[in-house]
């Protein structure tokens, strides 16, 4: 009876599978995400805007993350054995993990925050966070939307994965480190901690760090690097026998050669295949970095992920679709595997 059970619950998984695809098409074909060019979306950083603030963002997030979780580890974690003395010089008890999985984000997202309201400079309006609430209700509906397009595209890419490690025996974690101690731990308050650190205070952080910061940093570099090119008509020179040289004025008739400089002559932000290529570009190195950072058996997927990610916060320039996208990713995973392993 279990076995049929199994079967029939396999069964259903695969037509809810099919279903989500056959909502995903249209909907990618209706907004149109399937095309390359509509990551043109509005100009977010204005080129006035200082980088060392994107940058001083990053450094103090990251930062204050990680003294965040060393504090905790060195006050609540005990001395390790012997044999992982040299890798892991602290031991954690899985509710340990569970606070510093709440802990860290919580640090490094205030003092980001923080640094942002000491700049004075409608840093966090520009970045999509700090907006009013019709528009926060706009995002949240947008990454609805874009759940359902991007959730089928992120588990194929995760089956097609797992089915290359099961082809070449190559052994990995069945799960997270976060689902692992979900999966230890006995105490509801515990449990409820790992779903809030996972499904609320992951995707502010990681969304705030990658993409609001690290995205727009990137951006801001391509742009420059792929910036229309001003034309520069340089006169020739009249040279004085003391080798003192005027600087040349531009004549009609006069011109001897063109010196092309990018990355000069505007403020605006790039259009046309300078555009598209300096934001994909930001797209993907964002997404390289945010699957580093992540199981390496777990790349594949959230490169993905990331790439949907980066390509909804560059079309709408709002960061709550990013937060409600990366939510709802991270609530329906943790829902399967509770449902999965049958511990709610």
């Amino acid at each position: 009876m279990e076995n049929v059970l199994q079967c029939l619950a396999l069964e259903t998984a695969d037509y809810v599978f099919l279903g989500l695809w056959i909502v995903a098409l249209p909907l990618m074909a209706w907004t149109g995400s399937w095309r390359p060019r509509t990551v043109l979306g509005r100009e977010r950083w204005p080129a006035g805007q200082g980088a060392m603030l994107l940058l001083a963002g990053i450094l103090l997030g990251f930062s204050a993350y990680i003294v965040a979780a060393q504090f905790y580890g060195a006050i609540h974690g005990r001395p390790a054995s012997p044999a992982t003395q040299q890798t892991h010089p602290i031991e954690l008890s899985p509710a340990d993990e569970a606070a510093i999985a709440a802990i860290g984000p919580i640090a490094g997202l205030c003092a980001i925050v923080l640094l942002h309201r000491m700049s004075k400079h409608r840093s966090l309006q520009l970045l999509g966070m700090q907006v009013p609430w019709p528009k926060i209700g706009w995002g949240m509906f947008i990454g609805l939307v874009s759940m359902l397009i991007v959730f089928p595209v992120v588990q194929t890419v995760g089956m097609v994965s797992e089915y290359f490690y099961q082809m070449y025996d190559i052994e990995h974690s069945p799960e997270h480190q976060l689902l692992e101690a979900y999966r230890e731990l006995g105490g509801f308050g515990y449990r409820l901690l790992i779903i809030f650190a996972a499904v609320v205070m992951a995707p502010l952080f990681e969304e705030l760090v990658f993409r609001a910061h690290l995205q727009t940093l990137l951006l801001r570099g391509f742009e420059k690097m792929f910036g229309q090119r001003v034309t520069i008509q340089v006169a020739e020179p009249y040279t004085p026998p003391g080798g003192y040289a005027p600087m040349p004025e531009a004549r009609p008739g006069a011109v001897l050669s063109y010196l092309s400089l990018p990355g000069l002559g505007t403020n605006e932000p790039l259009a046309g295949w300078r555009g598209i290529a300096a934001r994909w570009c930001a797209v993907v190195i964002t997404s390289l970095l945010f699957a580093a950072v992540h199981p390496w058996w777990s790349w594949p997927m959230i490169f993905v992920l990331s790439l949907c990610l980066g390509y909804v916060y560059e079309r709408t320039g709002n960061l709550w679709s990013n937060i409600t996208l990366h939510a709802l990713f991270n609530g329906v995973q943790v829902t399967l595997f509770i449902l999965i392993s049958g511990r709610g």
